[in-house]
């Protein structure tokens, strides 16, 4: 599967075909990407800054099964020792560790976090740590399915 990357500041998207080779895998719609009738695959998605703290980038369901969490790094962070954790309240790894992340380097990190279907509603952060520094943004996207 061939991916495509997509900087915008602002866009909005009645439906969004997304593509394999030739065939239509499947459509966006309001934030949900649909399987050709199968599993809908939801996401949150949040751009965060280079200060220092813990980032909502958005809450979970209960029953949430995360599929992969994305981290895009359009601005490298230029703080000393900078890192960036994807987890939750009393776990700031959880889903992804800052080891996983260059964050001085822009690209995209990736993680496919083994974890359960969450058993309550679940706010997910992205903590920024290290000394704060002049520039750094991030995309942070999570995608989770729910029964």
């Amino acid at each position: 599967m061939r991916h495509a990357n997509l900087t915008v500041d602002t866009l909005t998207v009645k439906k969004l075909h997304v593509w394999e080779d030739a065939n239509v895998w499947g459509e966006i719609q309001a934030g949900r990407l649909q399987s050709s009738g199968r599993k809908v695959m939801e996401c949150i998605v949040k751009k965060i800054g280079f200060a220092v703290q813990a980032n909502t980038i958005g809450t979970l369901p209960a029953g949430a099964v995360i599929r992969k969490v994305e981290v895009g790094i359009r601005t490298g962070f230029n703080g000393t020792s900078a890192t960036i954790d994807i987890g939750k309240t009393g776990t700031a790894n959880a889903y992804m560790a800052n080891t996983a992340i260059t964050e001085a380097t822009p690209g995209t990190y990736t993680a496919i976090p083994d974890v359960a279907a969450l058993a309550a509603d679940t706010a997910v952060l992205a903590t920024v740590g290290g000394t704060v520094g002049t520039t750094g943004d991030a995309t942070i996207i999570f995608y989770y399915t729910t029964s």
